[in-house]
């Protein structure tokens, strides 16, 4: 449940950052929390065993790293940040189609 949270602010703090001109303390906080959400989709994927995902978390995390951010210019930091929304939201549908799966019983299974 952790994730799914973590994407939905990753969005809305892509969103503030693509569409309005911030300052560069709130830059840093934006930079967290992407970061922050990038981790956790990381470990969810991890988990789920879905390395492709993995691997696209691993490098959001890297680029949004708010210790050490990358110095982008705002072309493309924007081209960046619209990725990334794209990334977060087809996870965020991911998981919930993945959550919805049915599973097989026993008793449905070949023997």
């Amino acid at each position: 449940m952790l994730p799914k949270y973590m994407k939905w602010a990753s969005l809305g703090a892509l969103l503030i950052g693509v569409f309005v001109s911030t300052s560069s303390d709130l830059q840093r906080v934006l930079l967290i929390i992407v970061c922050l959400a990038a981790c956790a989709a990381f470990r969810q994927s991890l988990q789920w065993k879905e390395y492709g995902w993995t691997s696209l978390f691993a490098a959001v995390a890297v680029v949004f790293n708010p210790f050490f951010p990358l110095p982008l210019p705002y072309g493309y930091a924007v081209i960046l940040n619209f990725l990334c929304l794209g990334l977060f939201g087809s996870s965020l549908v991911y998981s919930q189609v993945r959550l919805r799966a049915p599973v097989a019983s026993p008793e449905k299974l070949p023997s």
